[in-house]
């Protein structure tokens, strides 16, 4: 059985927009859900992460979407020297490293600029 798509977009004030991204274009951002628990503490499996897909490059130390190999991940990276850290934040998880031989396979999807808790209570 086929399932109709039920959310589509969520609309926001322009204000309450402007506050919670600073400005960047509604064009810009995409929202994603989370799926697994590598970034537990900061990030939480069904949680909403809103991704700035303008950023395509690492800007600085931060969470990015990125895909490595066939693999899509949402992840902190640190460059350190010559080498790119991906951490993430739940410690059950080591940290690993992309290297300048790997950068063919690494490709960054936008900069995560934000996320919502989702809680879902049934009433009926």
């Amino acid at each position: 059985m086929d399932y109709p798509e039920i959310v589509k977009s969520i609309e926001l004030d322009p204000e309450e927009a402007k506050r919670m991204f600073g400005g960047r274009s509604p064009t810009s951002l995409k929202i994603c859900t989370v799926v697994g628990d590598s970034m537990l503490g900061t990030i939480f499996p069904g949680d909403l992460v809103v991704i700035d897909v303008t950023v395509n490059r690492l800007i600085g130390d931060g969470i990015y979407a990125f895909v490595y190999g066939d693999n899509f991940h949402i992840k902190r990276l640190q460059l350190l020297k010559d080498k790119l850290v991906v951490i993430s934040d739940n410690s059950t998880y080591e940290k690993w490293f992309v290297s300048e031989t790997d950068q063919s396979e690494f490709h960054i999807q936008g900069l995560v600029v934000g996320r919502w808790q989702m809680s879902y209570n049934r009433l009926g």
